[in-house]
C-alpha cells in the first residue's frame, strides 16, 4: 500500500502529560519526512497545533478541514491549505475521504468519534484505508480491552478486531498502516 496522505485525529486540549505533545511532534515530522500528506482538523492549538507545526517545520503539506462556525483563532494560519465546509458532519466525511489511512492521537470525544467512523466504513466495506492509533503512555489500552470485550461477547469477529491497528511509535504505526491488507474475504455477520 501507499500512502500519499495520513488523516490524523486529535485533541486541541492543552494537554497535561508532555508524552503525549512529543507524540504529536514525532508524528507530524515522520509524515513530513516520508513526504505524506497531513490532513487534520485544522487547529493552531493543543496536540493539534503541534502536529501541524511539526509537519510544517519538515517542510510537510498540511490540509486543515473545519466547520466554517469555528472562530478564526483556533484555525491555524499557517497551513498549506484550508478547506472550510459547512457541519461536523461534512468535516469527517471530507477527512476521510482525504487520507489513505487514519491515525487517531490521544483526545477527547471528537477524536472516538472521528475514529470510530473510520474504523465503522472499514468494517463495512466501504473504504480498505487502514485505522490505527499511536498508543502514547498505553492511552488507549482500556478501548483496546473494550473492542477485547466486545469480541468475546460476539459483538465484534475476530476479523474486525484486527482492524484495530496500534504502535507506541509513530514509524512502527505508520509501517503497520502501510503492510495493513483488508480481510474483506471474512464474513461480516457471522452465523450463530
Amino acid at each position: 500500500m501507499e500512502l500519499e496522505s495520513i488523516t490524523v485525529y486529535c485533541g486541541s486540549a492543552m494537554v497535561k502529560n508532555p508524552a503525549f505533545a512529543e507524540a504529536a511532534r514525532d508524528l507530524g515530522a515522520e509524515i513530513a519526512r516520508r513526504k505524506i500528506r497531513l490532513i487534520y482538523g485544522a487547529g493552531s492549538r493543543g496536540l493539534m497545533g503541534i502536529l501541524a507545526d511539526s509537519a510544517l517545520e519538515g517542510g510537510g503539506e498540511v490540509i486543515g478541514v473545519v466547520p466554517r462556525q469555528f472562530v478564526p483563532e483556533v484555525v491555524h494560519d499557517g497551513l498549506s491549505d484550508i478547506i472550510y465546509t459547512d457541519s461536523i458532519s461534512e468535516r469527517k466525511r471530507l477527512m476521510s475521504e482525504l487520507g489513505d489511512a487514519h491515525i487517531a492521537l490521544a483526545g477527547g470525544i471528537g477524536t472516538l468519534d472521528e475514529i470510530s467512523e473510520a474504523l465503522q466504513l472499514l468494517q463495512l466495506r466501504e473504504t480498505s484505508n487502514p485505522c490505527g492509533f499511536l498508543n502514547t503512555a498505553n492511552f488507549y489500552d482500556r478501548l483496546f480491552d473494550f473492542f477485547d470485550c466486545a469480541m468475546s461477547e460476539g459483538f465484534l469477529s475476530e476479523a474486525h478486531r484486527k482492524m484495530v491497528i496500534s504502535d507506541d511509535t509513530p514509524c512502527g504505526l505508520i509501517e503497520k498502516l502501510l503492510a495493513y491488507k483488508p480481510d474483506f474475504d471474512c464474513p461480516f455477520w457471522e452465523k450463530k
